[in-house]
């Protein structure tokens, strides 16, 4: 989080931001499902207005909450993946994900912000489901919900949450998820 907000600074809003910032004081429903550039976007067009409302349009507030969106997402995909291969092995995957390769930008620059709350979330969501309880299905449920309704990956989440309920025992009580 450190090093994202280091390498961060002195930015401003970019193009796609822009556009959350110019049509926020018009938030309706209508502007909410409206899709940008594809991609449904609810949650970050709500998470804007909402700081843009309370704390105005200083840039540091979607800076801090670009970077702690990366550390969860990060963090998340560390849990998961050390489940499976231990602990030293899942921090080679974690750490590709911290530096993303070629679309350095989404890891970088708060513009990214809504692809890392759906990784969070969609990756949240496999999680849970794995406690095999109810809570875990009703978290896995809610955090697809917002995957899906933070950016199109999501429904590479729901794909993914679908198998896995699919191939288990209890299938048919676990559907609804």
């Amino acid at each position: 989080a450190g090093l994202i907000l280091y390498l961060n600074r002195g930015t401003t809003f970019f193009l796609d931001e822009l556009v959350h910032v110019y049509n926020s004081p018009n938030l309706d429903l209508r502007y909410v499902f409206e899709p940008v550039n594809g991609h449904l976007a609810i949650t970050p067009k709500v998470v804007y207005k909402g700081i843009l409302e309370t704390v105005g349009a200083d840039y540091v507030v979607f800076r801090v909450l670009h970077a702690l969106a990366v550390v969860v997402a990060a963090g998340v995909f560390y849990t998961l993946v050390k489940r499976r291969i231990g602990a030293l092995p899942a921090l080679a995957p974690a750490f590709v994900l911290l530096f993303y390769g070629q679309a350095w930008a989404h890891v970088a620059i708060p513009v990214g912000f809504g692809i890392f709350v759906c990784v969070a979330a969609g990756l949240g969501a496999l999680l849970a489901l794995e406690r095999g309880d109810r809570r875990g299905d009703i978290a896995a449920t809610a955090l697809l919900v917002v995957a899906i309704a933070t950016f199109t990956i999501g429904l590479a989440f729901l794909a993914g949450v679908a198998i896995s309920v699919l191939v288990r025992a209890d299938r048919w009580r676990r559907a609804w998820v």
